[in-house]
C-alpha cells in the first residue's frame, strides 16, 4: 500500500509565527523556506520570540483540491500532531471533516470538503506553551476565481489572539480554526446570496407574462436550475461542515478552565449566522422544485399550442385541397360536356363532309347531344359505384361508426341504415361477380 505522506517536504513553503497580542499589535513573522530540510527544521524548532504563540508550516497548493494528498513527510506530521491517523483519514475523504481532542495534549484537525469551493486543510497541536501545525490551502473557487480567503499570512489580521495567560493551557489553538470559520462563513453567505438572487431572477422570468417580442428560454432556465441545484448541494454540505467546526471549537474551549465561567465571545455571531441560514437552505430546494414544475407546465402548454397550430394548418391544407378537388371536378365536368361536341365537330370538319352544306347541321346536334348525355351518364354511374364501394370498405375496415352521407342527396345516414345498405351492396357485388351455371 502506498504511503499517504510525501517523500519530502515542499521545497517552497512558508513558516509563520503568530504573536500573542496582549496590547501591542504584533504582526506575524514570516519565514521563506526554500528546501524540505529547512521546512522540517523550522517546524521542530522552538519559536525564538517570547511572545510567539502559534507556529505554522504552510504551503499554497497550485493544483485543484480534488486530488489533494498531504504534501508533508511522516516525521513533520507526527511532530505537528500526536498520531497522524485522523489527519490522513480526513485527507482521503471527499467530504472532509473536523476533529478536536481537548485535554493536556489538545489537538485540532480540519479539512474542507473536496468540491469546487476553496480548499483548506490543517492540523494543530499543543507543544508546551506554543501551538504547532501544518497548513495547506488552495484558492480555487466556484467560478474559477482565485480568492485567497484562507491565506494564513493574513488569516488572523482581524482576529485578536487570546491573552498570553492562555499559553499555559494551549488554548490559543482555537484562534486559527475560529479565524478560518469566520472566513468560511463570510464566503458561504456570499455564495448563498448569489444562489438566492439567481433563483429570484429565474422565478421573475417564469412568472412574468410573456410577450410576442420576448418569451423565456425554458431550456436555458432549466439548465440554470440544474446548476443551482448542484451548487446548493455543495452549500448544504459546507453548512454542515461549518456546524461541525463550530462544535469542535466549542468542545476545546469548554474543556479548558476558562470555558466553565466565560463564553468564547467570537463564536456567538458565527453561531447566529450559521443558524439563520437554516431557513434559506431548507426553502431553496422547494423553490427550485416549484420553478421546475412551472417550466414543465409551460413546456406542456407550448406543446399543446403547437399541436393546435399544426391541426389548424392541417385543416387549412385539407380545405384548400378540397377546394382544388372541387375545381378540378368542375373542370372535368366542363371537359366532358364539350369533349363530345369537339370530337364530332372534328369529324364533320373532315374533307368528306364539307360538301353536305348547312342543311345538314341538325345531324351535328343529333349526334353530339346524345353522345354528351351518354358520357355524363357513364361518369355519374361510375362515380356513384365508387362512392358505394368506398363506404363498403369503411365498414369492413371497422370504421362503421363514422357518419355516412348519401351519394345523391348528401344527407347523412343513420349508422344502422348505412350498415344495412352496405351489406346489400356487398351482396350485390358478390352476385354480380358470380359466373352463371352455363359458363361455369
Amino acid at each position: 500500500m502506498d504511503s499517504p505522506f510525501a517523500p519530502s517536504n515542499p521545497s517552497t513553503c512558508v513558516g509563520i509565527d503568530y504573536m500573542c497580542r496582549d496590547g501591542d499589535d504584533k504582526t506575524p513573522q514570516i519565514h521563506e523556506l526554500s528546501t524540505g530540510k529547512e521546512a522540517h527544521d523550522f517546524l521542530i524548532a522552538h519559536p525564538e520570540a517570547s511572545l510567539a504563540s502559534i507556529r505554522l508550516l504552510t504551503v499554497h497548493l497550485s493544483h485543484g483540491s480534488h486530488d489533494f494528498a498531504p504534501p508533508w513527510t511522516r516525521e513533520s506530521v507526527e511532530h505537528a500532531i500526536w498520531g497522524s491517523g485522523v489527519y490522513t483519514d480526513l485527507a482521503a475523504s471527499q467530504s472532509g471533516g473536523v476533529a478536536s481532542f481537548p485535554g493536556e495534549d489538545c489537538r485540532f484537525i480540519l479539512q474542507t470538503p473536496r468540491d469546487d469551493g476553496p480548499f483548506c486543510s490543517f492540523a494543530l497541536s499543543r507543544r508546551g506553551t506554543a501551538v504547532k501545525g501544518v497548513y495547506c490551502f488552495s484558492t480555487l473557487s466556484f467560478d474559477g476565481k482565485r480568492e485567497a480567503i484562507f491565506d494564513p499570512a493574513d488569516l488572523l489580521d482581524d482576529t485578536t489572539l487570546p491573552q498570553s495567560g492562555w499559553r499555559s493551557t494551549g488554548l490559543q489553538i482555537v484562534a486559527v480554526p475560529t479565524a478560518f470559520l469566520r472566513r468560511h462563513v463570510a464566503w458561504l453567505s456570499t455564495q448563498l446570496n448569489a444562489v438566492t438572487s439567481k433563483l429570484s431572477e429565474i422565478e421573475t422570468a417564469l412568472f412574468a407574462p410573456p410577450t410576442r417580442s420576448h418569451e423565456p428560454n425554458l431550456q436555458a432556465l432549466n439548465h440554470a436550475l440544474h446548476t443551482l441545484s448542484t451548487r446548493l448541494h455543495v452549500l448544504h454540505r459546507r453548512a454542515n461542515f461549518e456546524s461541525q467546526t463550530l462544535s469542535a471549537i466549542q468542545s476545546l474551549y469548554s474543556a479548558s478552565r476558562y470555558g466553565f465561567h466565560t463564553p468564547y465571545a467570537p463564536l456567538s455571531p458565527l453561531r447566529n449566522t450559521i443558524e439563520s441560514r437554516t431557513f434559506d437552505l431548507t426553502a431553496l430546494p422547494a423553490r427550485i422544485s416549484a420553478a421546475r414544475e412551472t417550466i414543465n407546465t409551460l413546456i406542456h402548454q407550448r406543446n399543446q399550442t403547437l399541436h393546435l397550430e399544426v391541426a389548424e394548418s392541417s385543416q387549412r391544407i385539407a380545405e384548400a385541397t378540397l377546394s382544388d378537388a372541387a375545381s378540378m371536378r368542375v373542370i372535368a365536368v366542363l371537359t366532358m360536356c364539350f369533349l363530345p361536341g369537339t370530337a364530332v365537330a372534328g369529324i364533320f370538319g373532315m374533307g368528306m363532309f364539307q360538301n353536305l352544306g348547312w342543311k345538314w347541321i341538325w345531324v351535328y346536334f343529333v349526334v353530339t347531344v346524345p353522345l354528351t348525355i351518354g358520357v355524363l351518364g357513364v361518369w355519374w354511374v361510375w362515380l356513384r359505384r365508387m362512392r358505394k364501394r368506398g363506404n363498403v370498405l369503411d365498414m369492413i375496415s371497422g370504421r362503421g361508426d363514422l357518419e355516412f352521407r348519401d351519394a345523391e342527396t348528401g344527407e347523412p345516414h343513420a349508422v344502422e341504415q348505412r350498415q344495412a345498405q352496405d351489406h346489400e351492396t356487398v351482396e350485390m357485388h358478390v352476385f354480380d361477380t358470380t359466373p352463371e351455371k352455363g359458363n361455369a
